[in-house]
């Protein structure tokens, strides 16, 4: 529960995961998980909030992570790692071979916009680029990338974007945080009242 009344539940216990997005239906999450088996190293599962169980979502010879869906449950995008270079590729949820690349210079953590209209990625340089997207049935197209704002450039763990639900701004994670640096989120409400006038 949101008023933190609740206890903790295990779901996975075991493997190395990061959590990249929760379906709108909010029953499985995707993740990417490291396999070294795999020819790319990381892979993208579905996590079932129910039964905790992984089920195979994507994986081939790249490294493939940072999966999200749309808001509408009918896409993933995700970013796969060939030849060092980072491609913001989109895939039908229901699976099928069919796949899109939607950037033309390196891109990473893929983020939809509230309306599934417009999808974000985070360049090598750590612009922020926006794409139009149009689709039809089962067929996906996509519009010339273009700059919407300056974030940091990507890092590894997972994506450090987020947009505001009404697509009108972007919260980022920037700089260097060590693994076993501790800090503090402060969530200050009714600030108005302190204000002077």
């Amino acid at each position: 529960p949101v008023e933190g009344t609740g206890g903790a539940q295990v779901i996975l216990e075991g493997v190395e995961v990061y959590a990249s997005d929760m379906s709108p239906d909010a029953q499985t999450v995707m993740v990417s998980t490291q396999e070294p088996e795999a020819a790319g190293g990381w892979n993208i599962r579905t996590l079932d909030m129910t039964s905790g169980e992984l089920a195979p979502a994507i994986s081939g010879p790249s490294t493939e992570f940072g999966a999200t869906y749309s808001p509408d449950g009918r896409w993933i995008a995700y970013t796969e790692f060939a030849s060092n270079v980072g491609q913001i590729i989109v895939r039908p949820l229901d699976g099928g071979a069919r796949r899109w690349q939607v950037n033309q210079q390196s891109g990473f953590y893929p983020f939809w916009g509230p309306d599934g209209t417009t999808l974000y990625y985070v360049d090598a340089a750590g612009d922020v680029m926006a794409v139009e997207v149009m689709e039809s049935g089962s067929t996906f197209r996509s519009g010339a990338p273009r700059f919407f704002t300056k974030a940091a450039p990507p890092q590894p763990g997972g994506n450090p974007n987020t947009l505001h639900p009404d697509g009108s701004r972007i919260l980022f994670v920037s700089g260097d945080v060590s693994a076993d640096e501790t800090g503090y989120l402060r969530l200050v409400t009714d600030w108005k009242r302190g204000l002077v006038n």
